[in-house]
């Protein structure tokens, strides 16, 4: 998902909020990981921040998440590769 890419039902404010935690997350591994952990490859970090950002957008919004769970087909509707940084 490119930022410019939302959740058709997501408003402006959600989408404002899933660019601003994603870019400041994709830029914070050091902040955001145990001081203990080794750093991750990019690749790696950019899709764990991708699906925090997601959520927290998800959740700021004030959506049930239990209806994406386990998505309409049983996975989890958030993404499992993210290479780059947002758009």
């Amino acid at each position: 998902m490119k930022v410019s890419e939302y959740p058709e039902e997501w408003s402006e404010e959600q989408c404002a909020f899933f660019t601003k935690a994603y870019r400041f997350m994709i830029t914070s591994q050091q902040a955001m990981r145990h001081p203990a952990a080794p750093s991750m490859p990019d690749e790696h970090w950019h899709t764990i921040a991708h699906n925090a950002a997601f959520l927290c957008a998800t959740l700021h919004g004030g959506d049930d998440l239990s209806v994406w769970e386990h998505g309409d087909e049983g996975e989890i509707p958030m993404a499992t590769t993210v290479v780059g940084p947002p758009q």
